[in-house]
């Protein structure tokens, strides 16, 4: 089926009211509207972060990254999605994505069934919200999980639905998992992990 390719840098107003003089708000490869969406990797209404009980840290060293540090979204980076739906909500700015989402950003991808993205006014990412399926795949680490949040302003992932990680011989399992980007830090409540063998 055809997709739907998006560029998200920085969507300008007047971009936007452009766009909003376009009928409907389905950008079935409507050009100035899957701009306009692209304001985009950020998600639904549901601001209110879900408690994380007996958390633990599964990152070491100073020098070490947390998992999928890369999705830490900065104004004007170029951001990629696919799918083979849109819906382009230009009075809430929210765009919604279903059908094989595809985001890419450089190296980093997530995948997932839907996809629910918010942006500021001046066309800036704040909120990204994956439902089913979902899996995030960074260069040498992949995550899984039925629900993934990102806050631009907290700087915040939150994996939920069986969420599992996979990172340098260690696979994590919880029932939430928190991918702190400002601080370096991986919340899990109710951890399991356990180290795959080396090769001899």
């Amino acid at each position: 089926m055809k997709k739907i390719f998006i560029f998200a840098i920085l969507i300008s107003l007047a971009l936007s009211a452009q766009a909003g003089k376009k009928k409907g708000g389905k950008g079935k490869g409507a050009k100035a509207q899957a701009k306009a969406a692209a304001a985009a990797a950020a998600a639904s209404p549901e601001t209110a972060a879900a408690p994380v009980s007996a958390p633990v840290s599964a990152s070491s060293g100073a020098s070490a990254e947390v998992a999928f540090s890369g999705f830490n979204l900065q104004s004007g980076e170029v951001v990629e999605i696919s799918a083979d739906k849109m819906n382009l909500l230009l009075n809430q700015r929210q765009a919604v994505f279903s059908n094989g989402v595809v985001v890419k950003k450089g190296k980093d991808i997530i995948y997932c069934d839907r996809l629910e993205i918010k942006y500021l006014e001046a066309g800036e990412i704040n909120q990204l919200k994956a439902i089913g399926r979902v899996k995030l795949v960074e260069t040498d680490a992949f995550a899984t999980g039925e629900e993934l949040e990102y806050f631009k302003d907290r700087n915040l992932f939150y994996l939920r639905g069986n969420p599992k990680l996979v990172s340098k011989g260690q696979i994590v399992l919880g029932t939430e998992m928190v991918f702190d980007l400002a601080h370096n830090r991986l919340k899990v409540t109710d951890p399991e992990i356990q180290f795959e063998k080396e090769s001899p």
